[in-house]
């Protein structure tokens, strides 16, 4: 059995594998079970076991339990498919395919995979080349990196190509995904210059015009519209019928309809107009790219077609006489990724390292002696426009530059006993506007010395984009390497939609704390510690009231700025034993102890007269603020509607009182729900 790295082309529609030789430096794509040198992406339940490949392709022609063009859905943590008795997200199937792919190339070969470079679109983000590389490792498979697929094509397609300069552009337009790539090849060097495109645009958006227009055609002749058993089957056959059209200019795909027989015909023409606007899309995309690059149509030496679905005789011809271009077909469009990856995955190879002189001879002829690639996303943060009024993308690292790379900023940030964190939220994308770009995740700094807090020290932060494009986070102080945390757990970003709350500086703060029966125990104990916290938060000048509210409302303790005696009051709250929801609300009460400042009202049930309550809460509003925190059967609508500060407080749970309470007192400290530093200009 011989040990083996390979390149691994993990498709939207189809597979493939490739192995260099140790000895010789031959590349060869390695067939598959069935004697194919590519296997279809799919996964099939038959009510017994799972179907792979080509045997899971048929099932779901037959309309069996199938799942196909997961990976498009990588990002997606909404997406599920059931097969059998389970259901399954996209990283999850990714990592059975994986699994498959392996130990069938391994069995039909005789071989012992040991390490993999697998490739991704050029277009994915930094979440979906990590739902990757966890897809792997969930198969078993250890990757020596990534590469992105047009960058895999250029290396393929270098093996070919001459020792004259020349600017190239990769068209690849997969099953899935479009990505769009320029590099540089000179001698045996290959630089990219740059990349773009659309991980939710390929053949499979073609597929979609045909079985449109076929659905448009049955209509017609359908007299019941639940025998539609045919239909299915040309949807399902699809492929099939776009393959037919690249080879025929016009096509007849018979069809049972009512039980009779009938035929359809189709043009391959019509099928082009029909897709016209998708390829403009990809031409749109290609020419973006050329302006961020400074280059012209008439600067690209060559276009190179890469991924199955330029087969479609609609791709070249467009670039033959829409645009004048020619294009070139020598490298085999299903295999060249999976031949780029490998060479990528000998350059990596212990067995295969770089001397002053380049490679050992035996690698040779397996590729360059050297490449570099780009970011295909800018990556930025969320930050505070110049004038403090709105939250946008702050460009760290600009997309398009060579990676792996590094960059330093410097920020002021105080840490205190109570807060001794600094959060970051990272984003990938190009657009000033937060919601226009993926956020990545919230990046949390600590490890500040006891002696720093109190003090406004300079944290230096380095953005990174690693070997194979993910992000990465380091932080220190003059003195000291910081630990950086990712909180995993950080998706809604959607305050920073919103304009910042702007910090005020109360004098006066009521807390109004729910005591009805529901409150009993662990909810109770959990209120008091939360609020016991946000007070130590607060400057030592404000003074601070208790409220109890039920059936009734009273005053556990007056205003004051002394901890011990609110320490004193938070112990006095006691629970109605009777009853879920209030009667009472605390607005009338609080309007009657303070002319202006903060009130938060903290419950968690329902509140039987919600009409009457808003209305007092908002007659109170031009002069008092007011937080509404609800957790437990609390009434979120209800919360939204007493509260006056938005994107602050409202639902959480006992588990996160404690973080929503100093949210509040964030807010009301720096005018900012999460960014608590400033840059350093």
């Amino acid at each position: 059995m011989e040990n083996v790295i390979v390149g691994i082309d993990l498709g939207t529609t189809y597979s493939a594998v490739a192995k260099v030789n140790k000895i010789t430096g031959e590349l060869n794509i390695l067939k598959n079970s069935k004697g194919n040198y590519t296997t279809p992406s799919v996964i099939a339940f038959d009510g017994e076991q799972f179907l792979f490949g080509e045997e899971a392709k048929d099932e779901q022609i037959f309309g069996g339990e199938a799942a196909s063009f997961y990976k498009r859905e990588l990002a997606n943590e909404a997406y599920t498919k059931k097969l059998g008795e389970k259901s399954y997200d996209a990283c999850e199937l990714s990592s059975l395919f994986l699994k498959y792919l392996v130990k069938d190339i391994e069995a039909t070969h005789n071989l012992n995979i040991q390490a993999a470079v697998i490739s991704v679109p050029a277009y994915f983000t930094h979440i979906e080349i990590e739902e990757t590389l966890k897809a792997a490792d969930m198969a078993g498979l250890k990757i020596l990196g990534v590469i992105h697929e047009p960058t895999a094509a250029a290396l393929a397609y270098g093996l070919e190509s001459s020792h004259k300069p020349q600017t190239v552009l990769f068209y690849d337009l997969g099953g899935g995904t479009f990505d769009v790539t320029v590099a540089r090849i000179k001698g045996g060097n290959l630089s990219v210059l740059g990349s773009s495109g659309d991980s939710q645009l390929g053949g499979k958006d073609f597929d979609q015009r045909l079985i449109d227009y076929f659905l448009d055609e049955v209509e017609t002749y359908l007299e019941d519209e639940n025998e539609n058993h045919s239909v299915l089957q040309v949807v399902l056959e699809i492929e099939k019928i776009k393959k037919k059209l690249s080879e025929f200019n016009e096509i007849t795909v018979p069809i049972t309809i009512s039980g009779k027989r009938e035929e359809i015909f189709l043009e391959r023409s019509e099928f082009e107009a029909l897709s016209e606007d998708l390829v403009e899309r990809t031409i749109e995309i290609s020419e973006s790219l050329l302006n961020d690059l400074s280059l012209k149509w008439n600067s690209i030496d060559k276009i190179i077609l890469v991924g199955g679905s330029t087969n479609m005789p609609m791709i070249p011809n467009y670039f033959n006489f829409k645009m004048g271009k020619n294009v070139e077909t020598r490298v085999d469009v299903d295999e060249a990724v999976a031949i780029g990856a490998a060479i990528k995955a000998r350059m990596l190879s212990k067995e295969n390292q770089v001397t002053s002189f380049g490679f050992k001879k035996t690698q040779q002829s397996v590729g360059f002696l050297q490449f570099s690639d780009v970011t295909s996303h800018g990556m930025g943060m969320i930050a505070l426009n110049e004038r403090g009024d709105k939250y946008i993308n702050s460009i760290i690292i600009p997309k398009n530059s060579k990676i792996p790379i590094s960059v330093e900023k410097k920020y002021l940030f105080k840490p205190t006993k109570y807060r001794s964190e600094m959060d970051v939220f990272v984003l990938q994308g190009e657009d000033s506007r937060v919601i226009f770009n993926t956020f990545i995740s919230r990046y949390i700094v600590k490890g500040f010395d006891f002696s720093d807090f109190g003090n406004t020290i300079t944290i230096t932060l380095t953005y990174s984009y690693n070997k194979d494009g993910l992000i990465e986070i380091f932080a220190k102080t003059d003195r000291k390497p910081l630990e950086v945390v990712i909180d995993a757990l950080e998706r809604d970003i959607s305050w920073a939609n919103e304009p910042p709350q702007g910090g005020k500086d109360y004098k006066k703060i009521c807390i109004a704390i729910d005591t009805s029966g529901s409150m009993a125990g662990e909810p109770m104990r959990a209120a008091r510690d939360a609020t016991l916290q946000f007070i130590n938060q607060l400057d030592a000048s404000v003074d601070i009231a208790l409220i109890s509210v039920a059936d009734t409302v009273s005053c556990i303790c007056s205003f004051t700025n002394d901890n011990a005696r609110l320490r004193e009051g938070l112990q006095q709250l006691f629970t109605y034993p009777d009853g879920d929801g209030n009667l009472g609300h605390p607005f009338n009460f609080v309007s009657n102890l303070m002319d202006e400042g903060l009130l938060i009202v903290l419950a968690d049930g329902v509140w039987f007269d919600q009409e009457t309550a808003i209305k007092a809460a908002n007659s109170i509003k031009s002069r008092i603020d007011i937080v509404g925190i609800g957790f437990g059967s609390a009434d979120e609508k209800f919360l939204s509607a007493i509260s006056s500060i938005e994107n602050v407080g409202g639902l959480t749970n006992l588990a996160n009182l404690s973080q929503t309470f100093s949210n509040v007192a964030q807010v009301i400290s720096t005018g900012n729900v999460s960014i608590g530093f400033s840059a350093v200009e």
